[in-house]
Parts: C-alpha cells; sequence; structure tokens
C-alpha cells in the first residue's frame, strides 16, 4: 500500500479498565468526527487482529510494526502485552488513521492492553470486544504456546493464525508443534511470516525451469544444497524451502543422513541427497544449487546489491547469468500481505508438514 503517513489520536492520561474499553472507543469516534455532515474522518473495520506480545518482546520496533499495519489494514487491533506478574489487565485506546482518497482520513482502533497472570484474562476480554462480520487474525509473537489453556483459548474465536518462526526458542523443536496445531485443528488458516519472506526465492527458483530446455530436469534432480545463516531459524527456512519442493516434486523423506546437515529423500527417479550448509552471514537463505547432471541451476544471494544471481547450466549449450533484485521485505511488509490473505494456503500447510516430519525425525534421532 502506498499510503504511509499516518497520525494516531490516543486518550492515554489514564489506564480503561476494560469493561470500559468499549465505551471509550466510542467517545474517541464522536470526537473525531465532530458535528458536521461531511466530516473527513471515514471509520473502516475491515477486520480484527488480535496480537499476542510476550513482555520480553515488547519493544518499541514491534509497536511502530503494529502501528504500520493497523492504518494499512484498518478496523479493531488489540494488541495484548502479556507479563508474568500479578498486575490487572489495563488498556490504552487510539485512533489510527492515514489519508485517502478525497482528502478524508481512513481510520482504525488500536487498543493496547497489558496484563499479568501470563495473560489469562486476556483471551475473554479480547472475545468481548471483537467486531462482528469481519474476519479475525491471530499473530502471535515469539514462541506460540501451543495446546496450552491461553493459546486454543485465543483460536476458539479466529480465523488465521499468523506466526513468525524467527523469533521462536528453540525453533527446531518447536516446528513440530505447529504441524501438530494445523492437524488438530483444520478449520484454521495457519501461516508462518518466514514462508511468506521466502516467496521471492521460490519465485526465482520456479523461473530457473520456465525454460523449455530446463523443465525435463525437473524430475531428475538427484543433489539440493542449500546454505543459510547461522541461526536456528534459518535451518527452518532452508527445511521449508526443501519442502515446498518436496511437496511440489513428490519427494518422501527416505533417511535422515548421516548428520543434522544431511537428509536423504526419495524422489520419483531415484533419490535427492540434501546437503544444508551453514554460514557466518547474517539472514536467511544465502545460496541454492540445484544438480541433476549434466544441468545445474545455482540462485546466489549478493548482499551488497541486494541482489540473486542465477546461474543455468545446460551442456550443450552455454551457460545463462540472470541477475534480479531480491525483494526483502520488512516486518510491516511482510504481516500485511499475510492479512489480504483469509483462506488456507495449502502450499505452505504442506511444505510446513514436511519440514515438521524432518525436524521430529532429527529429534527422534539426536534423542536416541
Amino acid at each position: 500500500m502506498s499510503d504511509t503517513n499516518f497520525t494516531i489520536t490516543q486518550d492515554d492520561t489514564y489506564a480503561v479498565p476494560p469493561d470500559e474499553i468499549e465505551q471509550v472507543v466510542q467517545q474517541l469516534w464522536r470526537e473525531s468526527q465532530g458535528e458536521e455532515a461531511d466530516a473527513t474522518v471515514m471509520q473502516v473495520r475491515t477486520l480484527n487482529l488480535l496480537i499476542v506480545v510476550p513482555e520480553d518482546l515488547a519493544r518499541p520496533p514491534i509497536f511502530r510494526a503494529i502501528d504500520t499495519v493497523a492504518v494499512q489494514h484498518p478496523g479493531r487491533t488489540i494488541a495484548m502485552v502479556v507479563t508474568e506478574g500479578t498486575e490487572a489487565p489495563r488498556a490504552h485506546v487510539a485512533i489510527a488513521c492515514r489519508l485517502g482518497d478525497g482528502g478524508k482520513q481512513v481510520c482504525g482502533e488500536q487498543i493496547t492492553i497489558t496484563s499479568g497472570e501470563g495473560g489469562a484474562p486476556l483471551p475473554s476480554i479480547a472475545a468481548a470486544l471483537l467486531l462482528p462480520g469481519v474476519p479475525t487474525f491471530l499473530w502471535w509473537l515469539g514462541t506460540p504456546a501451543f495446546g496450552s489453556p491461553l493459546f486454543e483459548s485465543f483460536v476458539e474465536s479466529v480465523d488465521r493464525v499468523v506466526v513468525d518462526s524467527r523469533s521462536w526458542d528453540a525453533p527446531l523443536r518447536v516446528l513440530p508443534q505447529l504441524g501438530e496445531a494445523i492437524t488438530r485443528q483444520p478449520y484454521i488458516a495457519f501461516t508462518d511470516l518466514q514462508w511468506t519472506a521466502l516467496t521471492p526465492w521460490r519465485r526465482q527458483t520456479t523461473q530457473c525451469f520456465d525454460l523449455p530446455q530446463a523443465l525435463p530436469y525437473l524430475e531428475r534432480l538427484g543433489a539440493v544444497t542449500i546454505e543459510h545463516g547461522p541461526e536456528e531459524s534459518d535451518r527452518i527456512m532452508a527445511l521449508l524451502f526443501v519442502g515446498w519442493l518436496a511437496t511440489r516434486l513428490g519427494w518422501q523423506p527416505a533417511a535422515p543422513g548421516a548428520d543434522d546437515d544431511q537428509l536423504v529423500l526419495q524422489s520419483r527417479s531415484g533419490t535427492v541427497a540434501v546437503q544444508f550448509v551453514r554460514t557466518p552471514h547474517a539472514g536467511s537463505l544465502q545460496r541454492v544449487s540445484l544438480t541433476a547432471f549434466p544441468a545445474a541451476f545455482q540462485l546466489s544471494f549478493r548482499p551488497a546489491s541486494g541482489c540473486v544471481k542465477t546461474e543455468i547450466l545446460l551442456p550443450p549449450n552455454p551457460p545463462i547469468e540472470r541477475i534480479a533484485r531480491l525483494a526483502t521485505l520488512s516486518l510491516e511488509q511482510v504481516l500485511s500481505e499475510d492479512l489480504d490473505m483469509l483462506v488456507h494456503d495449502t502450499g505452505f500447510e504442506e511444505a510446513l508438514q514436511f519440514a515438521a516430519q524432518v525436524a521430529s525425525m532429527r529429534l527422534i534421532q539426536t534423542s536416541g
């Protein structure tokens, strides 16, 4: 969305008790619209966005992202800061606006609630504040408490759950839990912001096989090497990429490999050796290499230019090289894309279940 200028009208002079939130919201609307028939403030309600923010992640960059998303997707945004103390829930209320067509301000509502007791009172407070007739999204920052009473209470009233595996503790252990949650709640659409951030890599890889002479090699791939950043969350992104390839091409796990960096898959034409390589360079994927002898396809990220160099070898033809800008999306941009989608993303869910299966194999192998 191109409109980025916004203002926030917020009454933060006192803490609003939960049972007065709706009353204060309506008061703010009356004050913002005034008594004129041609008021420049337009109330828009496109969604409910519930956001669970653990206290240790409640930092200014997160709230700036929430502010941006709230004006891009006007509706009712309810950010809930979860603390472990005994403090009673308290809230601040805001009207967030951006300049729309015709000079009118397109406005939505922002409610921020802080609650102790591990957030136990929050699901019932949030449920009472949901706008009827619009979709409800849940964005859970940090490691989701899959299967906990808090998580289960929240998902009872939502249509889509958004998580971010980049913010998880022990991502490889949490990944199978996400897979179980998707299986347990098939009526809810789930997504991981890492999957959305992976979109440019998937698009560039697909374009390698747009060439008629390259397409036959797709079914004959025998080796995949993925170089990624040093963090465990970077390995999650690499696993999602492999899961995407595997589920599109009908590959199945055959063996976990000699160590955590290797995986053997079974394809229709044989086996596929997958190698993961950690690099010291920060940032998810760095290089993807696909081999179907004698053909080879390689995509390499160039941090200095923000581009991906694609090299395609199709003997006896001369090498083909392409350089394309890799769209690096901010947190706000990735989240905004996910809020535009309500239905199940079957591509993600299938890739996730594959990645979760591989992660579970690793955990069993390690514990054994």
